[in-house]
C-alpha cells in the first residue's frame, strides 16, 4: 500500500480541479490521506460533503486540522502513517493536477535507481535560471530506459514519492518565520539521502503559467500568507 498525502489550505477553486483528478489519475494500492489545514473558505465543508462521492471506492481517511505550515502537516502525515508497513509514500498539494498513472511512474523510477526523493517536473520559480531546461543542464543526470532523472540536493514538495526512511519526525523551529522550514532542513541535514527530479513525469501547477511566471492574482491572500510570491 501506498500511503499518499493530499493538503488543502483555503483555494477552494483548486481542490474542486484537483482531487477528482488525483483520484481518477492514481492507480495502484493507494491510502488517500486527505489533510485540511484550516481553511475558512469552506473547503472542510466541500471535503465533508463530496470527498465520499469523488472517492468512490478508493480507500480514504478525511482529517480536518487547525492551521498549519507545509512542515507540520507533512510531520503530523509522517506520524500517521506509522501504523501502517508501506515502502514509499507519496504527497501532492491542492493546487497540483497529476497525469494518468504518475503514482507508478514515479514510484517505478525510484525503486530501480535507488532515489529516496523524487519529485515530478512542473513549472519551476527558479530566479537564478530562464527554465527547466537550463537548470536541469547544471545537474547529474541518470538514464532510465526512456527516461531522464537529474538529481539535486533540494525537491519541492508537491507531485513526490518519499521512501519510508525519509519519513521521520521534523526539528521545526516554532519561531521560524517561512512557511516551508522543516522541509528544507529535513533534506539539508540528510545529505546521504538521494533526491532527484523525474523529466518525463509532468504535473500542473494551477498558479503557474510557465518557468518563472507566477499568477499570484487568483488567491492573492494565499501568497501573502505563505510569502511564496516573494
Amino acid at each position: 500500500m501506498i500511503p499518499l498525502l493530499y493538503t488543502t489550505h483555503n483555494r477552494l477553486e483548486f481542490t474542486k480541479q484537483t482531487l477528482p483528478m488525483l483520484f481518477n489519475n492514481t492507480l495502484g494500492d493507494v491510502l488517500f490521506v486527505i489533510l485540511d489545514t484550516g481553511s475558512t473558505d469552506g473547503t472542510a465543508e466541500y471535503l465533508q460533503k463530496n470527498l465520499k462521492t469523488i472517492a468512490g471506492n478508493k480507500n480514504y481517511v478525511l482529517f480536518l486540522e487547525r492551521d498549519m505550515r507545509v512542515s507540520e502537516a507533512m510531520d503530523f502525515f509522517f506520524g500517521y502513517i506509522k501504523q501502517y508497513l508501506f515502502e514509499y509514500a507519496a504527497k501532492v498539494d491542492n493546487d497540483t493536477v497529476v497525469p494518468l498513472d504518475w503514482l507508478t511512474a514515479l514510484l517505478d523510477s525510484a525503486k530501480k535507481n535507488n532515489i529516496d526523493i523524487l519529485q515530478a517536473r512542473h513549472h519551476i520559480m527558479n530566479n537564478n535560471v530562464k527554465n527547466w531546461e537550463e537548470w536541469m543542464s547544471t545537474l547529474q543526470v541518470v538514464h532510465y530506459g526512456k527516461y531522464k532523472l537529474y538529481l539535486n540536493n533540494f525537491v519541492g514538495g508537491s507531485g513526490i514519492v518519499l521512501h519510508n526512511k525519509t519519513t521521520i519526525p521534523f526539528s521545526m523551529n516554532s519561531n521560524s518565520q517561512r512557511p516551508l522550514h522543516g522541509w528544507t532542513e529535513l533534506q539539508a541535514e540528510h545529505t546521504e539521502w538521494v533526491k532527484a527530479f523525474h523529466n518525463d513525469v509532468f504535473i500542473t501547477l494551477l498558479d503557474m503559467k510557465a518557468d518563472n511566471v507566477l499568477d499570484s492574482t487568483i488567491y492573492p491572500e494565499y501568497y501573502t500568507l505563505t510569502q511564496r510570491k516573494t
